[in-house]
């Protein structure tokens, strides 16, 4: 045990000295009762402990008690579980207001690239318009695809389940959203369909653009194209959403 005042400095022509009168302090501790070497060693916390025996060798930290730690165990664990509850009621009321935004949209509506001063047709006003009609133009169809992983996340919230892993979820969201929209581009337009692009949307036509120049448009390896993309689409929502992520507390029940 190094007390302070006994413990040697390496300074120069202190060494033999600085040692003998350790070992010397040292002896002088081991011979004192246990009660009162206890006592000083919870009175200070500089006190540090070294060997491999009674005085092992260890610095004794004092940290400040934060607020929380006031706190009851269960008082927090209420807070913590309401707190949940109301991260995950707002993810469901955003992929609910999002549904309703895409299916009330209007190309016809007022937004970032149609300025118009006609009536807003969306039920959410200007602002669901503009929201809706962006995702349209960058996805097209493939904006349901926006909409499942975050309602399954608000679900899992108000369940009282953990949401783990949430940057890999992420991830595959915008993977699975990708996907979509290549399988969608390659479906047929139709004459109801208002916008320039293919029905995935601007990102979906950029994302065929090359399978499209590397098989020059041969219909066989584009049919295995949309294959392949509805799969990885799918697989990469399901996943985002919470099917295929085996999360800590899933294990635990």
């Amino acid at each position: 045990m190094i007390v302070p005042g006994l413990q040697s400095r390496p300074d120069k022509g202190n060494g033999a000295f600085g040692r003998r009168f350790l070992l010397g302090g040292e002896r002088f501790i081991s011979q004192m009762p246990k009660p009162v070497v206890n006592r000083a060693l919870t009175a200070n916390p500089y006190v540090e402990e070294r060997g491999d025996g009674p005085l092992r060798r260890r610095s004794m930290r004092i940290s400040a008690s934060s607020t929380i730690d006031h706190i009851p165990e269960p008082v927090r664990y209420f807070l913590a579980k309401r707190l949940a509850e109301a991260c995950g009621l707002v993810l469901l009321a955003c992929s609910g207001a999002l549904a309703l935004a895409f299916l009330t949209w209007s190309v016809q509506d007022p937004s970032f690239n149609h300025a118009t001063s006609g009536p807003v047709r969306n039920l959410l006003g200007g602002p669901g318009a503009m929201a809706a009609d962006l995702t349209m133009q960058m996805v097209g169809i493939a904006a349901t695809a926006v909409i499942v992983p975050i309602g399954f996340w608000g679900w899992r919230l108000m369940s009282h389940c953990k949401l783990e892993r949430v940057g890999l979820r992420i991830v595959l969201w915008m993977v699975g959203v990708g996907f979509a929209a290549a399988f969608a581009s390659l479906l047929p337009v139709t004459d109801r369909w208002p916008l320039p692009s293919g029905l995935g949307g601007v990102a979906g036509d950029a994302i065929l653009t090359l399978p499209r120049k590397l098989s020059g448009g041969f219909g066989p390896i584009m049919v295995l194209t949309g294959l392949t993309s509805a799969v990885a689409a799918l697989r990469a929502l399901s996943a985002s959403s919470g099917f295929f992520i085996l999360d800590e507390g899933d294990a635990n029940e």
